[in-house]
């Protein structure tokens, strides 16, 4: 709320704007990261096959099919083993907040 009763040209209200772009920035890498690692452990299966496995021997082409076995599941980042972080999980946070700052804002308009 206090975004809402603070003067724009203020030094807190600058304060105030890096402090949420550092929080956005922070949350954007883990989702950035969260995200790369989703794709590329769904490309371990494409390039296990695409390798030249036919060439090596039996315990090699064993070992690769266990692999591309384990990785039909794709690793994926959780925040408090709760929710995956990835573009889609920022983008629903970006939502969500910017509904409730608009609905504080509101609330705030309508009781001055």
């Amino acid at each position: 709320m206090l975004i809402l009763t603070v003067n724009p040209l203020s030094v807190e209200a600058v304060s105030l704007f890096f402090y949420i772009s550092t929080m956005l920035a922070q949350l954007g890498m883990y989702c950035w990261f969260g995200n790369f690692v989703y794709w590329e452990s769904l490309e371990v299966t494409t390039s296990c096959y695409m390798s030249p496995w036919y060439l090596r021997g039996t315990p090699i082409k064993k070992t690769l099919f266990m692999l591309m076995e384990r990785t039909k599941r794709p690793l994926q980042i959780k925040g408090i083993n709760f929710v995956t972080l990835s573009f889609n999980t920022f983008i629903a946070i970006l939502k969500w907040s910017y509904s409730y700052f608009t609905l504080l804002r509101h609330y705030m308009m309508k009781n001055q």
